[in-house]
């Protein structure tokens, strides 16, 4: 079960309410042990060599649905010449992608040219990447994970974020904040990765991604405001659509009822009154401190 404590929860982005959201065989203390995310489904150890294996083998013939099968491809595709030409007849006759038949050739031409070494590797493997985050750019945390294993592959890790940020689709970057926008959670370690990907990219990930700027956890404003059946538009017009300001209202009201009430631990269907509104909220109350989980309008 999750042996974490909800201060370092809280602190590392986690949801101190579920001790396993993304449903895998890893709860959140195994995630944080293996420096791998708790909103990224994981597979289990005989699944994750089978699925390596099968990107290994296949190459680009094979669809990367997860994370494991696209480091397989990653790692073979520095093998001279054999990867080249099995993944470039993939590329053109099975997966249409011309870009990624072109850099195929080049990484053939380049296996001839010993001094070229470092570059012909990343030439050969950021396309992989490339598509991937592509294909996943609505879910964020993944997108993450993905970046960061495939980056430890790379002969030089330096070159893979310049490198990707020039083959990936103009649109991607964005897609990665709308799903960050729409609910998606992500760790703080997560997060800061993503804003070097951004940053190389010439944007402020602060910036793109609404609430991420200020104090307070992007994951909380999401879980709370970024669901529709919460049915707390009443609630954000009364800021003005900020959502940070109307946590930070709320909040407030919530720490001053258990204050009132003296109540500890889990609570559940608390019901404050925020500028006017009746809000019902669920949480903890940790070290005195509240903890939202999360917060409805019946």
């Amino acid at each position: 079960m999750d042996k974490l404590s909800d201060d370092l929860e809280v602190d590392l982005w986690f949801d101190p309410l579920d001790s396993n959201p993304d449903g895998d065989s890893f709860y959140d203390y195994d995630e944080w042990l293996n420096n791998t995310s708790p909103f990224v489904y994981n597979l289990t150890l005989d699944e994750s060599k089978e699925a390596f294996l099968k990107g290994a083998a296949l190459g680009d013939w094979a669809t990367a649905d997860n994370i494991e099968i696209l480091l397989g491809q990653i790692t073979f595709s520095f093998v001279p010449f054999v990867a080249d030409v099995r993944d470039y007849f993939a590329n053109v006759f099975v997966n249409l992608d011309t870009w990624a038949a072109i850099f195929n050739v080049g990484g053939f031409v380049l296996d001839f040219i010993p001094a070229a070494g470092v570059a012909g590797d990343a030439t050969k493997a950021l396309p992989k990447l490339g598509r991937f985050v592509a294909k996943y750019a609505d879910d964020a945390p993944k997108v993450v994970e993905a970046i960061i294993r495939s980056s430890k592959l790379f002969p030089n890790a330096d070159e893979v974020l310049p490198g990707l940020v020039k083959i990936i689709p103009a649109g991607a970057l964005d897609d990665i904040a709308g799903s960050i926008k729409n609910g998606d959670n992500i760790t703080k370690a997560d997060y800061t990765e993503l804003q070097k990907v951004f940053e190389t990219a010439g944007k402020n990930a602060d910036e793109t991604v609404e609430g991420m700027g200020s104090t307070v956890d992007p994951n909380k404003l999401n879980r709370i405001f970024g669901k529709t059946e919460h049915n707390l538009d009443t609630l954000l017009s009364k800021f003005g659509e900020d959502k940070v300001k109307a946590y930070n209202a709320l909040e407030k009201a919530t720490q001053q009822y258990v204050n009132s009430n003296k109540i500890t631990g889990t609570f559940k269907d608390v019901v404050v009154n925020v500028n006017g509104v009746d809000v019902t909220v669920r949480g903890a109350v940790i070290n005195g401190q509240v903890k939202i989980g999360t917060a409805f309008i019946p």
